[in-house]
């Protein structure tokens, strides 16, 4: 039997360390590198032979490029904002008293799951809601699922990204996050406006993910949100297919 290797790339954001590269090879003798420079990224094929690291290191540079994406928005309150929107697989490197908010990019089947919102009338956006006080993202995702849906999340949600939210009218209030999530879910029963306790959401609507413009409309931000729900989604059935008991 031939076992074929497979390597995985990663970006991070990084920092220099106070220990020199020799120092770390003195306590790990297992470190093989001889060196280790910062280089600009449009100098690769100085530094790189190989196709694959080419070509990972171009879609490095477009990922780049391409965040944060930045939109200015004026609210209902009269105060305006300035929101940076991340593609993540991680949200550790975020203080924690900064997130403020989830959002949900439910599918039940293969539909899409959409809500009104009895604040803003005539208006309808993802199932989202504010992190309580001593609450983990992690444990506000489903508890708004339920409140908003009525149903739970299959298998484990998917980090598509956050928003980073500075408000420009009061300069001195700290910056906060809202957390981007894809989820599978499924019933717990059926949705009356009695499963939300806060009475925001009266309306449970299940799209064409197609049509997910007809109901919100967060320019290239929300192309990139539902870009990457959408191939999560793909994902996950092709996981159901192979796989018939998940």
């Amino acid at each position: 039997m031939i076992h074929q290797k497979q390597n995985i790339y990663y970006i991070a954001e990084v920092k220099e360390m106070k220990t020199s590269l020799e120092e770390k090879k003195e306590k790990d003798p297992d470190i093989d590198s001889k060196d280790m420079k910062w280089i600009n990224i449009s100098e690769v094929d100085q530094f790189f032979k190989f196709d694959t690291t080419k070509q990972v290191l171009k879609e490095v540079t477009e990922y780049l490029n391409k965040f944060p994406m930045i939109t200015e928005y004026h609210g209902l309150s009269g105060e305006d904002y300035h929101f940076e929107y991340y593609e993540s697989d991680s949200i550790e490197h975020l203080p924690k008293e900064g997130l403020a908010q989830v959002s949900i990019t439910a599918f039940h089947n293969d539909k899409l799951l959409m809500v009104n919102n009895t604040t803003k009338p005539g208006t309808y956006g993802l199932i989202s809601g504010s992190i309580e006080k001593g609450e983990t993202p992690e444990e506000c995702l489903p508890r708004e699922l339920q409140e908003e849906s009525n149903m739970r999340i299959i298998d484990e949600p998917l980090l598509i990204g956050y928003q980073k939210c500075k408000n420009l009218s009061r300069p001195e209030k700290p910056d906060e996050y809202q957390i981007r999530y894809f989820a599978r879910v499924e019933p717990i029963g059926p949705f009356t406006p009695e499963c939300d306790p806060d009475g925001d959401v009266t309306e449970l609507l299940k799209i064409d993910p197609a049509d997910y413009k007809k109901y919100f409309d967060w320019k290239a931000t929300g192309d990139a949100i539902m870009e990457r729900a959408f191939r999560f989604y793909k994902i996950c059935q092709k996981n159901i297919i192979t796989q018939p008991n998940i």
